[in-house]
């Protein structure tokens, strides 16, 4: 079990391992790649039926920021806790997933929100 956590941990951190079926031979790990992501920096959530309601929001669509990065494009363009976001660039937003995905796709982009 010891060798199991061992190995997880060293390919977490890209460096050698000790293999399982020879406990004295060293396995180089390729080095993990870094590759350049974007990323918006906020968490976020389903709006409530409520204010969805409330705010006249067809049902299925928009979600509500819960929390801001500090010093992130979302804190930088001026995105709130609470804030309700709408669309990302030409996209309805359905879940806080689909803006994740729309974000990892996407350089630069337009979000419309309801404050």
């Amino acid at each position: 079990m010891r060798s199991s956590v061992l190995i997880l941990a060293t390919l977490a951190l890209g460096i050698s391992a000790l293999s399982e079926d020879s406990p004295d031979e060293e396995v180089l790990l390729p080095a993990p790649t870094r590759e350049k992501i974007t990323f918006l920096g906020v968490s976020t959530f389903h709006l409530s039926p409520s204010l969805r309601e409330h705010l006249e929001i067809a049902e299925g669509f928009g979600i509500q920021v819960h929390e801001v990065m500090p010093d992130s494009p979302a804190d930088l363009s001026g995105l709130k806790k609470n804030d309700i976001l709408l669309r990302f660039n030409d996209q309805l937003l359905i879940s806080p997933e689909h803006l994740s995905l729309l974000v990892r796709l996407e350089e630069g982009a337009t979000v419309k929100t309801v404050s």
